[in-house]
């Protein structure tokens, strides 16, 4: 990175189910003055790649955890892109008149810290008289909101349609419902990879017990293998066939969640932790198992690059 990789950030808040939340896409932007898209102008997703150091005295077990850096998601903020640019499109609205900074998405991490949560402001150094650390303070960065007509799973007579539905996105979480009549459902903030997995209707494995190749009863795979163990291969097929991925399909199950990036542990002998992190739209996440005395935390902002790079 040419431009000024450091970024800091005092106090950690530790113990019961406290996180800590960063936006290292948006405290960039503040440190450097100037603007910082988390995707390309075409929705493919940066990730930033940061060292990390971590001060403080524990004992504590610290996790940092991010977006997944998987093919859902990237596909999933892909999608949000296209759908928000023909959202714009479609009400007639020109490329100019998104705003200089909106042109492409801006995602919150996870559903769950949308509305009660706040980020991490970094700090910077006032120098005059006695040296002392601020908050920065300026700035804007506003995170996406999309607008469509409301969803519904029956005509439901006598129910009354809102005239639209205005939500807030996140890149992991499930979808959290705002309100639902009569079947007609509104929603306040969408998670991505939830909303892509339901778009996609996945229904695995492709094969039935219908359609799997059976036994002896397979001209074709009797064929290939003239020999007494003709029926045993042709019922490891079977199995084989039949076998559901390696990984959880459900809509809202696995891939919704965010992923651990780091874990260690601090104690008070071991103060300092480095690590290095990649996180997918630069956005972060630290769990702190207990308070920790005079925390300090430190992100050198390392690379910028496409998450399709790093996969």
């Amino acid at each position: 990175m040419t431009s000024e990789p450091s970024i800091v950030y005092s106090g950690l808040v530790g113990g019961g189910s406290a996180y800590n939340w960063y936006n290292i896409a948006k405290d960039y932007a503040a440190v450097n003055a100037k603007n910082e898209e988390v995707t390309t102008r075409d929705g493919h997703v940066y990730g930033y790649l940061c060292n990390v150091t971590l001060e403080g005295t524990g004992p504590s077990i610290i996790s940092i955890v991010g977006a997944p850096n998987t093919w859902k998601m990237r596909n999933a903020v892909r999608k949000a892109h296209f759908l928000r640019e023909a959202m714009f499109e479609d009400a007639g609205i020109t490329k100019s008149e998104k705003g200089t900074y909106a042109q492409t998405i801006r995602p919150h991490l996870t559903t769950n810290m949308v509305s009660d949560v706040t980020y991490k402001t970094p700090q910077f150094l006032i120098p005059q008289g006695s040296p002392s650390s601020a908050g920065m303070i300026g700035g804007d960065w506003t995170y996406t909101t999309l607008a469509s007509s409301p969803s519904w799973d029956d005509t439901g007579a006598g129910y009354t349609l809102p005239l639209a539905d205005t939500y807030t996105l996140a890149i992991c979480g499930e979808n959290v419902l705002q309100a639902d009549s009569g079947g007609i459902k509104s929603w306040s903030t969408i998670g991505l990879i939830n909303s892509y997995n339901i778009d996609r209707m996945e229904m695995v494995p492709d094969a039935t017990t219908d359609t799997s190749i059976v036994g002896t009863n397979n001209p074709f795979a009797m064929l290939k293998s003239q020999s007494v163990v003709s029926g045993e291969v042709g019922e490891i097929a079977k199995d084989q066939e039949l076998e559901a991925p390696p990984y959880d399909v459900g809509d809202r199950g696995d891939s919704v969640q965010v992923a651990y990036k780091a874990v260690t542990q601090v104690n008070a002998t071991e103060s300092v932790r480095k690590m290095q992190v990649f996180l997918p739209a630069g956005l972060m996440a630290i769990y702190a198992s207990s308070e920790m005395a005079a925390a300090l935390l430190h992100v050198e902002v390392v690379a910028k690059v496409l998450c399709k790079d790093m996969a």
